[in-house]
C-alpha cells in the first residue's frame, strides 16, 4: 500500500511541477531554442502563439509543465529579468 501512494505520489509531484525555459526570437527560422539552467528543449514556433506577435530578437519567457506537454505562460521579457546563465546560452 505504501509503495502505491508512494508512486501515485511521484507521479503528481513529476507532471505537476513547472518548468520555465527563455528563448530568442528568430523569425527566420521555424523552430526555437529554449534554455532553462538545466536543460535544453527545442520547439516548433508555431506552437508558440506569443511568438506570431513578438519581434526578432525578443526574449521569450515560457512556462511548461506535465513534462512538457502543456503551455501553462508565454510572455515577453526584459534581457535583465534572464539569468546570466542563460543569457551566456542564448548568445551562442
Amino acid at each position: 500500500m505504501t509503495i502505491v501512494l508512494g508512486y501515485f505520489a511521484s507521479i503528481y509531484i513529476m507532471f505537476n511541477r513547472v518548468e520555465t525555459y527563455y528563448g530568442e526570437v528568430n523569425k527566420s527560422k521555424s523552430k526555437i531554442l529554449l534554455y532553462s539552467k538545466e536543460d535544453r528543449h527545442i520547439t516548433s514556433l508555431s506552437k508558440l502563439s506569443k511568438w506570431k506577435t513578438s519581434k526578432n530578437g525578443d526574449i521569450l519567457k515560457v512556462q511548461y509543465t506535465d513534462q512538457k506537454g502543456v503551455i501553462l505562460n508565454i510572455h515577453t521579457v526584459k534581457g535583465n529579468e534572464v539569468s546570466n546563465d542563460i543569457m551566456k546560452k542564448l548568445q551562442q
